[in-house]
């Protein structure tokens, strides 16, 4: 089983939507092609604005009822542990936490039971000031952490440049694979879908480029957790 936090103490980074977008390729991943196996990706949704919770409501309503991603609301220290634990009794191979912003003890408890924490940054200079408080968490909780660069720029440069500015400033590796902002992913929040669900022809050429960013980013932390001892 691998956990996976989504951490930033400060707000409006974009943690929700990654961590839901990599559990649905996680969970798709998992399934292939037959939709009769036992979902084995949990999602647990600390965070009290409970966002996450009320999009996997819209998705549950969107297949029937059904439940691919099954979902905890821990909004405390006490259901944050229950919920991993039941997770890890039940044999889920991934965990994805989201978790709010600001200084609570919850996001520090969701960030100690990670195996890998995911600190989503934006290409500008305020949001990447303000991530040194969840730099500093991730690093002396000795966590394999990294930045991704969320809402990325169109100019691979300037997404470079962000990507060496962070690393000199927190001493902490940025991910390879960055997402870049696309008004979509926003419109599909209502019905509980990510963009990898989309269906695309090859003239929705931002779209396919979006979902491809999406994969690549889930591949690079399949493999991180594959190289953990």
């Amino acid at each position: 089983m691998c956990t996976v936090t989504l951490l930033a103490q400060k707000g409006g980074v974009g943690k929700t939507t990654l961590a839901l977008s990599l559990a649905v390729l996680a969970s798709k991943n998992l399934r292939g092609p037959s939709r009769n196996l036992r979902p084995m990706v949990a999602f647990i949704d600390t965070d009290p604005s409970q966002n996450a919770t009320e999009w996997l409501a819209a998705r549950r309503a969107r297949l029937g009822g059904t439940s691919d991603i099954p979902a905890a609301s821990a909004v405390t220290p006490v259901t944050l542990s229950a919920s991993i634990g039941a997770a890890r009794d039940d044999g889920y191979d991934w965990i994805f936490i989201d978790t709010a912003a600001g200084t609570s003890s919850l996001p520090a408890l969701a960030a100690e039971a990670a195996d890998i924490v995911l600190i989503p940054a934006l290409p500008t200079a305020g949001s990447m000031r303000g991530l040194a408080p969840s730099a500093r968490l991730g690093e002396r909780l000795g966590k394999l952490t990294y930045f991704v660069l969320n809402r990325a720029s169109r100019s691979p440069a300037i997404n470079r440049a962000c990507a060496e500015a962070l690393e000199h400033i927190y001493h902490l590796p940025t991910c390879p694979c960055s997402i870049t902002s696309r008004a979509l992913i926003g419109a599909l929040e209502d019905q509980g879908k990510s963009l990898s669900e989309v269906k695309t022809s090859k003239n929705q050429r931002s779209t396919v480029a979006g979902q491809r960013e999406f994969q690549s980013l889930f591949t690079w932390l399949s493999s991180q957790r594959a190289a953990q001892p």
